[in-house]
């Protein structure tokens, strides 16, 4: 189960590339007013998918750092909090005066 998410990564790429590799035609990508030079469609293609990757990537890592702790990580915290809270067990006399009787 570990290999799922690489192996679904690698059969995508492999569909990206064969697309890409298939698509030599030149295209001109435009936006608003900018426009740009004539790219083969398979290196627009791929340059997208790679650009989708890493935004996708840097997504989860901003999510794992701000999701919550799990409830047993929860759990395990109030209880240190009320450990540290409670105040250490006095002797009820020192050893010494014990020893003398």
């Amino acid at each position: 189960m570990p290999y799922f998410n690489l192996l679904l990564t690698l059969i995508l790429l492999l569909v990206v590339a064969v697309v890409a590799a298939q698509n030599p035609t030149q295209v001109m990508l435009r936006f608003l007013a900018l426009q740009s030079v004539e790219l083969p469609l398979g290196f627009v293609m791929i340059s997208s998918a790679c650009l989708g990757a890493l935004t996708a990537a840097l997504g989860s890592l901003f999510l794992m750092r701000r999701r919550p702790l799990s409830v047993a990580a929860q759990q395990i915290r109030s209880r240190l909090d009320e450990l540290e809270h409670i105040e250490p067990a006095q002797p009820d006399s020192p050893p010494e005066a014990q020893s003398q009787s």
